[in-house]
């Protein structure tokens, strides 16, 4: 089974945004109006896009745009405010590691950082 389903509300979140890391920005929501076999279709300023299934990234030539479910959205979220916890303790990660780490582990780390802290 898919996880994109026609009358689907989920969020549309484009490469630009990750830019500002603004907690604060809720991307655009938008409903799914076809699931084709590879694509998955929404209409947007009056005019039909198509996703991949697969990723959910957009399917024209610059691929700066995806379709994300609200438990995605919300996962990411709680993965940020794990790694800028992290960050105020002054870790950071190599550029590529980032995603070794699932946003538990980073919490875990935190709290373990502020047990030490306390002291």
């Amino acid at each position: 089974m898919s996880k994109w389903e026609v009358g689907q509300r989920v969020y549309l979140r484009d490469i630009n945004e990750n830019r500002r890391r603004d907690p604060a920005f809720i991307p655009p929501v938008v409903t799914i109006t076809k699931v084709g076999r590879t694509l998955v279709h929404i209409v947007r300023y009056g005019r039909t896009e198509a996703y991949g299934k697969d990723d959910g990234v957009r399917r024209d030539n610059y691929r700066h745009a995806r379709l994300q479910t609200f438990e995605e959205f919300a996962e990411e979220q709680e993965y940020a405010a794990a790694v800028d916890r992290l960050n105020k303790h002054g870790i950071t990660f190599e550029f590529g590691s980032r995603q070794r780490f699932t946003a538990a582990q980073i919490a875990a780390i935190c709290d373990l950082l502020d047990g030490w802290a306390d002291q």
